[in-house]
């Protein structure tokens, strides 16, 4: 696939889904089913836990809204895709049983996903697992973010008109370089489905002034490369700059696992392991960006 990163169902996608079957023996459907999640699981090798997670939070997600009453496994299953197609009907979106940008528009559209009383696709009590899911009064927190990285529960839900991440960064010219580096390691597009992420970006300047050659670093770097190093700049959940500020919050935990210290000096300016966090924050329907306008590469 080449197309843009963008979290939409399109003939392309379909295509290269079709191909990616076709190559590891499978019916060219292009249809993300069973057996196709099964196989990219085992193509993505140790990537996959990745897709684990993402499955897993939609499996959440449509338990939640009392569509979907199977093991939270983060495994893909006729069961999951019956569910979606579902939960698309009853937001009267394209019954695809894929869980795009698209449908998680219409989910924050229609309310459901905040507990709205008004309207029709909330979940009958019946069907929710007690454990899972709050009093009906309640609006259900979000489920699709990792525990250590959960914002207060107070927090509004995303604007689903304000520009996802990958939109964001796209808007802006400052961001082109980090850009294509997340596009040449083909960086997962999973923020742009139910995982919020923070993002702290280097911006062009930054990265020339660190003496970072993008163009030679994708040429001489594999995508696998790219993508370990890339995870260093993503968090989980929406830490802005304000949780970013408080103490208790160092360090902070990246996707690769790595922890780096916050600090706040005397002027007030906010670094990341010595890298200065320029104001304001970019808030993103799916995550926050942050702007980085020095690298300390040490």
């Amino acid at each position: 696939y080449d197309g843009p990163i963008d979290g939409l169902d399109s003939p392309e996608f379909r295509a290269a889904l079709a191909a990616f079957q076709t190559s590891v023996g499978l019916p060219p459907t292009g249809v993300w089913d069973e057996a196709t999640a099964a196989a990219m699981t085992a193509a993505l090798g140790e990537y996959s836990a990745l897709l684990t997670q993402t499955t897993a939070d939609i499996q959440q997600l449509l338990t939640d809204l009392g569509f979907y009453d199977g093991p939270i496994d983060g495994i893909w299953t006729q069961e999951v895709t019956d569910a979606v197609k579902a939960l698309q009907r009853e937001l009267g979106v394209p019954e695809t049983g894929v869980f795009d940008a698209a449908t998680l528009r219409a989910i924050y559209a229609s309310g459901v996903a905040t507990g709205s009383t008004t309207t029709t696709t909330a979940p009958p009590t019946t069907t929710t697992p007690p454990t899972t899911t709050p009093p009906t009064t309640t609006p259900p927190t979000t489920p699709t973010t990792p525990p250590t990285t959960t914002p207060p529960t107070t927090t509004p839900p995303p604007d689903p008109t304000v520009p996802t991440l990958q939109e964001a960064l796209a808007a802006d010219p400052r961001f082109s370089d980090y850009l294509r580096l997340l596009q040449a390691a083909a960086f997962p597009d999973d923020f742009d489905l139910v995982q919020a992420y923070t993002l702290f970006a280097p911006t062009n300047d930054a990265l020339a002034a660190a003496g970072v050659d993008v163009d030679e670093l994708i040429a001489a770097d594999t995508p696998e490369e790219l993508f370990e190093l890339l995870i260093g700049t993503a968090a989980e959940g929406r830490w802005t700059d304000a949780k970013l500020r408080d103490p208790a919050n160092s360090p902070l935990e990246m996707l690769g696992g790595q922890f780096v210290d916050l600090a706040v000096d005397a002027t007030g300016v906010l670094t990341i392991d010595g890298s200065t966090i320029a104001s304001p924050e970019i808030v993103a329907f799916n995550g926050v960006i942050h702007p980085l306008t020095s690298l300390d590469l040490s």
